[in-house]
């Protein structure tokens, strides 16, 4: 329209006025080739991405053969609104049992509890419609599975905060005595884009996972060269640096890969709360150690173990994990699900695990 303004100011005729928008018309409309496509291409225009305030909650409950993690995370306006029935929650727990294992609670009225699900051993549902999205989560983990900082530390990143030291964390955390053990409450606040993934800070999510790929797929700090056809990736979330499902009709088995400090609790504790998942009562270490074989990660030497649960009403679950110790971080490896089909899943998982690399 520019050119046609500045050509009409040297040429007033109306006949050529008119000649001039009679062209125009054509080369818009009327001109086009056979066969040739013509596609309107707009400008790309970055969408808004939203900072959403988050608010973290949190108790870090230490008990002799294990650690107990209990999280809310969500908007700000949202968590403030059942700050009082998480601090009641988590005041009214209580163990019990000969050495301590079993765990019991007061549940608020408004809360829906369901099975834990991964490493979660129970979770909550909150409000009065079971699909709020507003979940408290249950994990037990080895009782060497960090220290109070380096969890907090992990919580932090997840609502983008920097990390903590030895001082400045005093102001997120409180110390309060339950029954028989004294846990730590933490209350935090940040900010995390909206409808971005929650991941703890030593994970770089940004790049996918392929669901069938014969090339090397990367995940956080290590790198995989085999997907194992049939595997379906999952989105990362949590503490997973990665996952799958499998599926064959009704059935499923899910494939985990999770990094956690330290030893995390070690072999014999870790081994036992994958068994209390099926629902098989504690080994002992030389137990465990005649059923523990090797497989090699990355050149070091990692363990490997497969617990079958009991069957119950022609149904039962198995379990096929790995645990690889290193530079100060325990990763663990797992395949859990209907007892058949992770069996014949064992070599492809083993195979995954074994193709891993740092």
């Amino acid at each position: 329209m520019l050119v046609l303004q500045r050509f009409c100011t040297h040429f007033h005729t109306p006949f050529l006025l008119a000649s001039i928008l009679w062209l125009a018309a054509v080369g818009l409309i009327g001109c086009e080739e056979p066969g040739i496509e013509r596609y309107a291409v707009s400008p790309a225009v970055k969408p808004e991405i939203e900072s959403v305030e988050q608010r973290l909650l949190g108790a870090i409950i230490p008990n002799p053969d294990r650690t107990w993690f209990i999280k809310l995370m969500g908007p700000l306006d949202q968590i403030g609104m059942h700050h009082q029935d998480f601090d009641r929650f988590v005041r009214s727990v209580r163990f019990g049992g000969n050495t301590g294992e079993r765990i019991d609670w007061n549940v608020p009225d408004s809360w829906h509890q369901h099975d834990g699900t991964g490493m979660r051993f129970a979770e909550f549902h909150l409000g009065e419609h079971e699909d709020n999205p507003l979940i408290v989560t249950v994990t037990a983990l080895g009782s060497e599975s960090g220290s109070v900082l380096a969890n907090v530390n992990r919580w932090a990143g997840q609502i983008g905060l920097p990390p903590f030291n030895e001082q400045s964390v005093a102001q997120v955390i409180e110390e309060v005595k339950l029954e028989a053990v004294t846990a730590t409450l933490v209350d935090m606040r940040g900010t995390a884009v909206e409808g971005g993934n929650q991941m703890p800070p030593f994970f770089n999510s940004s790049q996918a996972v392929p669901e069938s790929s014969s090339e090397t797929a990367t995940e956080g700090n290590f790198q995989y060269h085999v997907v194992p056809e049939g595997w379906v990736a999952q989105p990362p979330r949590g503490m997973r640096a990665a996952s799958f499902v499998i599926r064959d009709g009704e059935v499923k088995a899910e494939v985990t890969a999770i990094p956690l400090s330290g030893a995390a609790g070690g072999l014999v504790a870790n081994v036992n709360r994958w068994r209390d998942e099926l629902g098989l009562k504690k080994a002992t270490e030389q137990e465990i150690q005649t059923e523990v074989e090797t497989l090699e990660i990355d050149g070091k030497q990692a363990s490997f173990v497969e617990i079958a649960g009991p069957a119950s009403q022609n149904k039962s679950e198995r379990t096929l994990g790995v645990i690889y110790n290193r530079n100060n971080r325990t990763w663990f490896f797992k395949m859990r699900g209907e007892s058949d089909l992770v069996s014949r899943n064992k070599t492809a998982f083993q195979e995954w695990v074994q193709s891993v690399h740092f």
